[in-house]
Formats: structure tokens, sequence, C-alpha cells
């Protein structure tokens, strides 16, 4: 019989508590397709297959197990014993298998360790698109059943909207600062600095020739690139980011592009904003941001308007498991190629129709936090190439985007 449950190797030791025959064991699976009574037949007759044992499911409060397998199961946490021998030997068969399973899990977590030292070596980047690509055909697999391919093939066939953003790759400049981008009044106080850079900076772009001068250097050491030292990533090859045309060189280059760096110091009852010069008009609720984005210190984020309950307060925001929408912080960059994260995300924003906002203030804008283990206050200093923004079709709205006279 086969069940709806993952392989062996999906079990995932939480903890080993006293004494050593009883453990807790968490499952990567999701109940709510299946109704309680069901969920838990089917589990008890799995591990039973599974033990070659018969097994029954009794809850925690029913009786104090010595020896048993505390298993989580839909949040709620349920207690395996042996159904015809709960006496000392009962857990000892299950406790081998889960000692063989901490083993396996022990020899993962090594491979784990030597394959993030890989990626770290990882120059241009192919091994990391390699494990993106397989990790993100499995997860596609396993939520829709349908292939990353067909999805790729249908994507190619959605045109990409026009930028709302104006002057995103930097080319125009007054005093190294880019034409149209404003620090935001709101809440100011706090210091934020920005300017354009070249693109050799940090490694973003490298030298495009057939060798490399004596000024280059190699991509190991990208952090101490800049327009005088280039990085040299191979022949005609600009790197993982632009591997042909770049901003500032290479293969029908446009030659006077440039990068983004913001610096300063959040403090608290203060905001640090740069607003984005944008289209005046529209309707949104939705909308798409992408751009390449080097967190040296600190946090950034993409946004629209500030009034979030987080927005004085973006330790919690900031400290989440998961990389919130729209925000890039230092820990998301460390397994990229010289460190540049690539975002691109659905972000929900305010429904409004006037998209640059009112006196700087409340606009599409990057707002800067510092360190997120300082809870986003302190130093920070952000690049940022190619800034990207769209509205995105709200199922329960209308999205407008107006005709391009109206820019």
């Amino acid at each position: 019989m086969s069940y709806p449950f993952p392989p062996v190797d999906e079990f995932v030791i939480v903890k080993l508590s006293k004494p050593e025959s009883s453990h807790k064991v968490s499952l990567k699976h999701h109940w709510k397709s299946l109704p309680d009574n069901e969920g838990f037949f089917l589990f008890c007759k799995y591990l039973q297959d599974l033990l070659g044992r018969p097994v029954e499911a009794l809850k925690d409060e029913q009786g104090n197990f010595l020896h048993s397998i505390n298993v989580i199961v839909g949040g709620q946490t349920i207690t395996i014993v042996e159904k015809d021998n709960p006496g000392n030997k009962a857990g000892s068969a299950a406790q081998n298998d889960l000692a063989d399973y901490a083993k396996k899990v022990s020899v993962l977590e090594k491979k784990v360790k030597e394959l993030e030292e890989k990626i770290k070596k990882d120059v241009d980047g192919s091994l990391l698109e390699k494990l993106k690509t397989s990790a993100s055909q499995v997860n596609q697999l396993v939520k829709t059943g349908e292939s990353l391919d067909l999805i790729r093939d249908r994507c190619e066939k959605i045109p990409v909207a026009p930028n709302l953003v104006k002057n995103c790759f930097f080319r125009a400049v007054d005093v190294r600062r880019p034409v149209g981008y404003k620090i935001s009044t709101w809440k100011a106080g706090s210091a934020l600095n920005f300017e354009t850079v070249h693109p050799f900076t940090r490694g973003f772009e490298g030298h495009y020739a057939k060798e490399p001068t004596d000024e280059c250097v190699t991509p190991d050491a990208y952090d101490t690139a800049g327009e005088e030292n280039p990085v040299f990533y191979g022949v005609n090859n600009t790197g993982p980011r632009l591997s042909r045309g770049g901003l500032s060189s290479g293969y029908l280059s446009m030659k006077n592009g440039k990068i983004l760096r913001i610096t300063g110091s959040r403090n608290e009852g203060k905001e640090t904003a740069l607003v984005l010069p944008v289209i005046p008009v529209g309707s949104m609720s939705k909308i798409r941001c992408s751009a390449w984005i080097s967190c040296l210190k600190g946090c950034v984020s993409f946004g629209v308007g500030f009034y979030h309950p987080t927005w004085n307060k973006p330790g919690p925001f900031l400290k989440s498991k998961e990389r919130p929408k729209g925000c890039c912080r230092t820990e998301d960059c460390i397994y990229w190629p010289q460190k540049w994260f690539k975002m691109n995300d659905v972000v929900d924003v305010f429904n409004v129709t006037s998209i640059e906002g009112t006196n700087n203030d409340h606009s599409v804008m990057l707002r800067c936090f510092g360190p997120s283990d300082t809870d986003g206050f302190g130093e920070f200093e952000i690049y940022i190439a190619m800034p990207y923004v769209a509205i995105v079709e709200d199922p329960e709205k209308i999205s407008i985007v107006p005709h391009v006279s109206e820019w």
C-alpha cells in the first residue's frame, strides 16, 4: 500500500529527551487534505509497515509512556507505542531505527557544510544556479505536478511591462547623484547619503576582454574591485549579472550606466528612505519589484508609504526566518556570487492612484535599515543596480498603468 507521507529520509529528529528510549520526531508534511481520523489511521498503518510491528496512536494526556515515539502531526502531538509489548523492550527497535535516521542526518549535515564551502568558491554562480534550478523543479512538482520547463515556457511568452522607475540605469547624474531620486522628508533626521558609482564596484560587472590587465583582480577579490581595478571573470565575460553587454563595458553595452550606493545610519523614531522617480498616476495594490542588491551592512526594502506597524519597530520584520517579501538583508546575500542578491518579489502595497505620492513622502521608495541583529537600527551600506517596479494585476481590484503620453 502506498501512503501520502514523505520517505524515511524526511524524518527529522527534533529532540532526544530523557530517558533515551523516548524520542520526539517531526514529519515534514501538511495534513490539511486528510480528515483527522483517516490521517491518524493512515499514519499508524504507515509506521506499522515501516517498523514491521503493530503500533497504535495515543494522545499524550492518556498516559506518560517512557518507551515511546512522540510524533507531531498537523500541530497535534501523538504517542506511538508498540501494541503488544509496552514494556522495557517496546522502544528499543524504534530507537535503533531513529538512531539510524540520526546517523543519516549527521551525514547529510556534513555534506551540506561541504556544499556550502563549494558555493563560497562558486565564482561564476554556475553551481548555485544548478542547485536553485533543481530545488525549484522539485518544489514546483510537489506543489502543482507541473514541470518547471512548462512554466518557464509559459513565462517566456509574457512580455515585460515598462519600468515605472525612471532613470533605472542611473545614466542621468547630477554631481554623482542620480537625477530624480530624493530623500524622503517624512520623519527625516537620520543620516542618509546616496551616490552613483562605477559598475565595476564590488564586482557587479567585470572587465570585458580576452585577457586580464595588470590592474584586474580575481573574482575572489571582488570586494576590492572598482573603476580602476575591475574583476576579470574570463574571456569576454562581464560576470554573472550581465555576462556580455554590461552597464559600462562589453558587447553592445550602453557604456554610461551606473549603480547606486546608499549609506547612512537609522535611529529610533526616524525614517531613512529614498524616494524613486516613478510615473505620476495609475491604480495599484500590488507591485513586482526586482533589482540586483548587495547589502554590505544593513537591510533595504521596497515599499509604498510608511504607515506600517513595524515602521519604527523593524526588528521582528527583519529577523523573520523567511526573507520578507521585497526585502534584502546582509544574510540574504551571503551565498550569491560576489554577494549580489537577485530580488524578484511581488509586494502588497496601498491601493492608491497617485504613484509618485505627495511632497516626496509617499511613493515607491527604498527604505534603509541597520543590521537585523540590531533591530534595524544603526549603520547601513547598500548597493543597488537596475531597480525595476511594475504594477501587478490584483484579482479583486482594477490595476491600471496610464498611456505613455501621461508619463
